[in-house]
């Protein structure tokens, strides 16, 4: 599968039924995505959820939304953004609820049977954390826009590192740049998104 439309055909075959090829599809997204989601699930307890449980619902919403019609992904590029978006709001929805548990002291309750006080817990607790149409848009919008101020190719890819959780030094050793060039880059996009 080495053309340049290949994981886009993957994702049509997948929502054709094809298994095998939702299973390639997801062995090339997964480890990128699982360091995204680690990234984002910082400070979160490890035993309420972990990043491949991130990455796992993120890629199954896809599917899930791509077989429904909802969404038009014409090139890989797009597809990983999407997957980024839904992996964000995920771990965003696991650290806001950690924190909310804290705060009524209710860590601790069991991950499959419901809580007391008549609440649904555990398990079907768990929201249907899709992102609405306005944050694709906005999400597409923004990314549009730093890929406008970022004029050269490596600038996005030290961009698009950083999304998916890599620290400076990371991005610099991937990419082989000096850690001033990476920092550079990130507060060229910084200032943009600060004006």
């Amino acid at each position: 599968m080495s053309d340049p439309g290949s994981i886009t055909r993957l994702l049509l075959e997948t929502t054709e039924g094809d298994e095998n090829a939702a299973t390639v599809l997801w062995e090339h997204f997964r480890d990128r995505l699982v360091h995204f989601a680690k990234g984002r699930l910082t400070g979160a307890r490890k035993s309420a959820s972990d990043e491949e449980d991130v990455a796992v619902e993120a890629f199954h919403s896809l599917l899930k939304g791509v077989r429904n019609g909802r969404y038009n992904l014409p090139s890989r590029d797009h597809i990983w953004r999407l997957l980024v978006c839904m992996a964000m709001r995920r771990a965003h929805a696991i650290l806001r609820r950690q924190n909310t548990q804290k705060r009524h002291g209710e860590v601790g309750e069991s991950a499959i049977m419901p809580v007391d006080h008549g609440e649904v817990g555990g398990i079907s607790g768990f929201p249907d954390d899709e992102p609405t149409p306005t944050t694709l848009a906005v999400m597409n919008l923004m990314l549009g826009e730093l890929g406008e101020l970022l004029h050269e190719e490596r600038e996005r890819e030290i961009l698009m590192l950083k999304l998916e959780g890599y620290s400076h030094r990371e991005v610099a050793e991937r990419l082989g740049l000096g850690l001033w060039r990476v920092r550079k880059v990130l507060d060229k996009v910084e200032a943009y998104l600060g004006s």
